[in-house]
């Protein structure tokens, strides 16, 4: 069994993630018997067994108003990248329905770059 836990913004360390990261190892460890906290738990336990990865059709400037943790359908326009000129030359589509589990956190992008990831629940 393993565990990958991933937060921040840009490898920066920010300590409401490290917060977050840390309530979460507490609960996974406490579902499994391994830790007894008093902390509030979740009357259920998402989980997200499959991923969806989008990825960028093209180079240039990828704009998005979605945000990790937003929930979106299959079919939904996330974005748009243009060239340096400011035109759009693709819309960004999710493949999936689900919610954002994380996204590029910078503009420019290259092709095949991740654009973003949706965990998709069991």
């Amino acid at each position: 069994m393993g565990l990958s836990f991933e937060a921040g913004k840009l490898g920066n360390v920010q300590a409401d993630a490290v917060a977050l990261n840390k309530n979460g190892i507490y609960h996974v460890m406490n579902a499994l018997q391994m830790y007894k906290t008093d902390l509030d738990l979740p009357s259920e336990l998402k989980k997200y067994n499959d991923q969806v990865y989008i990825k960028a059709p093209a180079k240039g400037i990828f704009y998005s108003d979605v945000k990790a943790g937003d929930f979106v359908k299959d079919e939904q326009e996330l974005g748009y990248i243009t060239n340096e000129f400011g035109e759009t030359i693709e819309t960004i589509k999710a493949s999936g329905t689900g919610v954002v589990l994380y996204m590029v956190g910078t503009p420019p992008v290259t092709k095949s770059d991740t654009l973003f990831c949706i965990g998709v629940r069991e």
